[in-house]
């Protein structure tokens, strides 16, 4: 699922699994779990 698409982490109840930091098309960041980041977004760690 493509973070920039789809819910969030946080909305889906997995925040407290967050592990990395993703970068979203408009130049936000999100903390999310590794398996609702798509290759190419993840930009550290948490």
């Amino acid at each position: 699922m493509a973070v920039s698409s789809g819910p969030y982490c946080s909305a889906l109840g997995c925040g407290d699994d967050a592990e990395v930091v993703v970068r979203l098309d408009d130049a936000r960041e999100r903390v999310v779990c590794d398996d609702h980041a798509d290759d190419g977004e993840v930009i550290g760690d948490v």
